[in-house]
């Protein structure tokens, strides 16, 4: 190397040391924040008077524009599971406000879809570029076995019972988008071994090599040739099957599955 190309690698390597340092910096500070966010989410296991309800969320890149949280009061559990439009950390910082919106609304006892009807319409007051957001809001009350929940234009919520999956899409439109919305509810009763199956579009719109998607009826017929499991093995069967699907192709978007069943 001649003695202006070593004088310019000398004083580049600074700078490279800097930016390295700054890279550095910025994988830990997306690592804090995505270990706050699973904190905030979560927990990934819940169990409640004869129930359970089991989550998982795969983010496309480090933090999750998907979510799920959920809140007990005695014997009734309120759940949401939803998906911010967008990905990455704009998506993610969504997530925390969406999340605490919906535990105050639980915590007043709302039902779902005066809790839902209520979160659109913080959300149109802030004026601050909000993401439009999907978002399936179940209220559970353990000691009637009645689920009554609100779909606000997420994919449709699956009821397992024997052999069929019958689709939860009462509701309304996402979050953020019209003012005044209105939303409805819908109410079921569960029977024993009942389980309730709730997935983003990141899941069914899994897309593989030959940009085939996984779709919504690949979820309903690997749901119900699994209903046998219990809800951590259910919900794996279901992963399992879109990444055996889409096979060596990247994962475009968030992911996230939640399954509840009744056990008595």
């Amino acid at each position: 190397m001649s003695k202006p190309a070593a004088a310019a690698t000398r004083a580049l390597d600074p700078q490279f040391a800097a930016l390295q340092r700054e890279y550095g910096e910025l994988r830990r500070e997306v690592f804090e924040a995505e270990q706050v966010q699973r904190k905030l989410t979560g927990p990934r296991r819940v169990e409640c008077g004869g129930y359970e309800i089991v989550s998982e969320t795969f983010a496309s890149r480090s933090v999750s524009g998907d979510f799920f949280c959920a809140a007990r009061f005695g014997s009734t559990v309120m759940f949401a599971v939803g998906d911010i439009a967008g990905k990455g950390l704009a998506a993610g910082m969504w997530v925390s406000h969406l999340v605490s919106l919906i535990r105050v609304h639980a915590a007043s006892a709302l039902a779902p879809a005066e809790a839902t009807a209520a979160i659109n319409e913080h959300l149109l007051r802030l004026q601050a570029g909000v993401p439009l957001t999907s978002m399936f809001l179940v209220r559970l009350d353990t000691a009637r076995h009645q689920l009554e929940y609100c779909n606000a234009g997420h994919p449709p919520a699956l009821l397992l019972r024997r052999d069929q999956a019958i689709q939860l899409d009462r509701g309304g439109p996402v979050l953020g988008a019209i003012g005044n919305a209105r939303y409805q509810y819908g109410r079921v009763k569960l029977e024993p071994r009942d389980a309730l199956l709730c997935y983003s579009d990141g899941l069914s719109e899994s897309v593989n090599r030959s940009e085939e998607e996984f779709g919504a009826e690949r979820v309903v017929s690997t749901a119900k040739s699994a209903t046998a499991l219990n809800c951590e093995s259910l919900v794996f069967a279901v992963l399992g099957a879109v990444q055996d699907f889409i096979g060596t192709a990247p994962r475009r978007d968030d992911m996230s599955l939640v399954v509840m069943r009744r056990f008595e």
